[in-house]
C-alpha cells in the first residue's frame, strides 16, 4: 500500500518545520526536509541561477522517493512541489507544464499552516515591513495554486488548516495521522478478507 504523503505547506516563517520536527521519532512517519533550504546550505549561488526551480523540484521528487522507500506508512513533507511553484509565481518565473504534471496526484493531504499565529523573525523596521508583504504574497500565492490544482488532481487532496500554537498543532496533526493510520489498517484487514 502506498504511503500517505502529507505537504505541510504555507508561508516562510508559520511554523512548518518545528512542527514536522515534532513528529521526527515516531516510528510510523518519515520527513522529507525543506529541499531548498538543504540545496542552498550547499551551494547559494544557486538561487539565482536559471533552472533553480528545476533543481529543487528533482530534488523534491529524489527526496520524497528516498521517504517512501523508508516503507513507513505516513509522510510528512516540509514544503514539496506546490510550493515550487507558488514561489516561481510570485517571483514572477514561468511555471512549466511538467512541474504541474508532477505535482498532480503527489500529495494525499494538504496541511497549511497559518502564518497568523507566528510572527515573522526577520528584521525590524523597513526591513520587517518588506518581509511581511513578501510573506503575505507566498501565502497568497501557495493557496492559489492549491485551490487551483485541486480542481484537477485526480486524488482530491484533502485540505486543512493548521492555525494555533505549535502545541495545538501538533495535536491536530497527530490526531489525524491517527485516524489516517487507523484507516489504513482498517484497508488493510479488508483487503486480506
Amino acid at each position: 500500500m502506498q504511503p500517505h504523503k502529507i505537504l505541510i505547506t504555507g508561508t516562510f516563517d508559520s511554523g512548518k518545520t518545528e512542527l514536522i520536527r515534532m513528529f521526527s521519532s515516531d516510528p510510523n512517519v518519515a520527513i522529507v526536509s525543506e529541499v531548498a533550504r538543504d540545496v542552498l546550505a550547499i551551494d547559494p549561488s544557486l538561487q539565482s541561477k536559471p533552472g533553480f526551480q528545476d533543481i529543487l523540484l528533482r530534488e523534491q521528487l529524489r527526496s520524497e522517493a528516498i521517504a517512501e522507500a523508508t516503507g513507513k506508512p505516513i509522510i510528512l513533507c516540509d514544503r514539496g512541489s506546490l510550493d515550487i511553484i507558488a514561489f516561481s509565481l510570485a517571483l514572477g518565473i514561468p511555471i512549466r507544464n511538467e512541474w504541474l504534471e508532477l505535482t498532480l496526484g503527489r500529495y494525499r493531504s494538504i496541511m497549511i499552516c497559518d502564518s497568523r499565529d507566528i510572527p515573522p523573525s526577520i528584521g525590524e523596521g523597513e526591513e520587517r515591513l518588506a518581509s511581511q508583504s513578501f510573506r503575505n504574497i507566498i501565502d497568497k500565492r501557495i493557496r492559489q495554486v492549491i485551490n487551483d490544482l485541486a480542481e484537477i488532481d485526480p486524488i482530491k487532496p484533502s485540505i486543512h488548516e493548521v492555525s494555533g500554537t505549535l502545541i495545538e498543532r501538533k495535536s491536530y496533526l497527530s490526531q489525524y495521522i491517527e485516524l489516517t493510520m487507523s484507516l489504513r489498517e482498517g484497508n488493510l484487514l479488508n483487503r486480506e478478507r
